[in-house]
């Protein structure tokens, strides 16, 4: 019960900093923004079960397009992030460090985070840009702003990650 809370205030907060002062910083001529908000999903421990984690993403994802009035791009970018979350974390870390059951992404030093960041974001961000275009005809465009989008977006958590390190970081 105490991850859902967490969870939930974890992304309220993040949802805020999203909203009120991410989203109206458009970067390159609205080629690329910084998205934070798919932190809340790195900040849960690694026994979360994949199921709850899809549970979670289209949660957030409904409050977001609430937000954005975007029609369901979030919930299913943020629905598909929380079925990829729960593959990927065992391809960049050890069974020893998934295995740990209160250990989490961000409880790791966070360069060690940088490429299972930015794939996850990568992931996300071309969902979102490709459900948005939603045509053939502009695919190049979107992936290119998926790509730039995921390295600011990644460059942001790291940001925030090393400004508010994680009381359980292991220095490996």
């Amino acid at each position: 019960m105490s991850n859902l809370l967490a969870f939930i205030a974890r992304a309220f907060g993040l949802l805020l900093v999203q909203q009120l002062i991410l989203n109206h910083m458009p970067l390159g001529n609205g080629l690329m923004f910084a998205f934070v908000l798919p932190m809340a999903f790195y900040m849960l421990a690694f026994d979360t079960p994949r199921v709850q984690l899809v549970l979670f993403g289209f949660v957030l994802g409904l409050i977001t397009d609430a937000f954005e009035s975007s029609f369901g791009l979030y919930t299913l970018a943020f629905s598909i992030l929380g079925y990829f979350i729960g593959i990927l974390r065992y391809r960049f870390y050890s069974r020893e460090e998934v295995d740990n059951r209160t250990s989490g992404i961000l409880d790791h030093h966070p360069l060690k985070n940088v490429p299972f960041i930015f794939t996850c974001n990568l992931v996300v961000l071309l969902a979102f840009y490709l459900i948005e275009n939603f045509s053939g005809s502009g695919v190049g465009y979107a992936i290119l702003r998926a790509f730039l989008s995921a390295i600011l977006s990644t460059v942001f958590m790291m940001c925030i990650q090393f400004m508010f390190p994680s009381k359980r970081i292991k220095n490996r």
